[in-house]
């Protein structure tokens, strides 16, 4: 079995340091499991699924990443894309604590494009 993940540490909100998973550069280290990793990249259009009772939308995301949470250690996954790879995390314990892997200002639908960042703006008031 091969390992496709490195350790990345993100600080909780106590304070307290909480080991994730990453996958490396999907499009090389995890090719095999995932033979198309590229439309994760190059500002590619893919769809997310969105978790029941999720803030987030399921839809089509614009996305330009080359890597992936193999975890999520301390949050909630919220999305997915069709194809297994974590797309969003939550902090359930904080007012707004969501972490996206695509870009909503790329993206073209109000649901998971304008609506993420009218949460994240909502949410600093």
């Amino acid at each position: 079995e091969t390992s496709l993940a490195s350790n990345s540490t993100f600080k909780g909100q106590s304070g307290t340091a909480q080991t994730n998973k990453l996958t490396g550069d999907i499009s090389v280290t995890i090719a095999d499991v995932l033979p198309n990793a590229d439309r994760h990249r190059n500002d590619a259009v893919h769809s997310v699924d969105a978790s029941r009772g999720s803030p987030l939308a399921s839809g089509a995301v614009r996305s330009w990443h080359h890597q992936a949470l193999a975890e999520a250690n301390g949050f909630e996954i919220i999305a997915r894309s069709d194809d297994g790879v974590i797309e969003a995390i939550i902090d359930p314990k904080r007012r707004f604590y969501i972490g996206v892997q695509w870009h909503p200002e790329r993206t073209e639908s109000d649901e998971t494009g304008l609506r993420v960042i009218r949460a994240l703006v909502d949410a600093a008031r």
